[in-house]
């Protein structure tokens, strides 16, 4: 919980600055996922 809230948080910051984002699951998706469901 407090990683995702992290990089949410990482992710709100550089979405001022890049145009885009790239994430790496590594098979790992599910936080990803919890990620992109609180950005937009």
């Amino acid at each position: 919980e407090i990683g995702v809230n992290y990089a949410v948080k990482q992710c709100r910051e550089l979405m001022d600055k890049v145009p885009c984002i790239h994430f790496y699951t590594m098979d790992r998706w599910a936080s990803v996922d919890r990620i992109l469901k609180e950005l937009i």
